[in-house]
This record gives C-alpha cells, structure tokens and sequence, in this order.
C-alpha cells in the first residue's frame, strides 16, 4: 500500500489516475494536454504506473489508449471509490 501512495504522491500521476477512474480510458494525447506537460515526461509517468500494474494500455488505430489495469481496480477498490468520489477540475473530452 506504501508504493502506490508513493507512487500517486506525485500531483501528474495522481491526475492521470483520478482522469482516467472518472473517465475510464484515454489517448496519450489527451492526458498530454490534460496535463500540459511534454509527451517525454507523460511518457516517463505512464510507464512507471504501467509498471507498477496501476495502468493496461492498447493501441487503437495509431493511438495508445490508457486504462485503470483490471487487478489494481480490483485490489484497491475502496481508494478508487474514494478518489472517484472526489470533485475535480480536469476536463473530459478526447478528440483522438
């Protein structure tokens, strides 16, 4: 449980988990913009939660989607109904 307070202390992270519980499934192009940080950086943090087993990715068309990986959903489902339940101010649309 440590890691992965650990791992989503970190503010970009957080965003990208708390974005992609309230939203299910991204292109790494949106949650670039989401974010407003280079691809290279977003990169970097969508790997290490890919992972540490908190993401699952798949290419749609020449698209990487990312998604809550089914076993971190099932293991930690308390804190994703917490962090689900949270207001938030990220948007919610995809243009990919």
């Amino acid at each position: 449980m440590n890691k992965i307070f650990k791992l989503i202390g970190d503010d970009n992270r957080y965003k990208i988990l708390t974005y992609l519980i309230k939203n299910g499934e991204s292109c790494v192009c949106n949650l670039e913009e989401l974010l407003e940080i280079k691809q290279a950086n977003l990169s970097k943090h969508l790997n290490i939660m890919k992972k540490e087993n908190l993401l699952s990715s798949k290419q749609v068309g020449k698209f990487v989607h990312y998604s809550i990986a089914e076993t971190f959903a099932k293991e930690y489902k308390l804190l994703i109904k917490l962090i689900d339940s949270k207001e938030t101010k990220i948007k919610d649309e995809c243009d990919c």
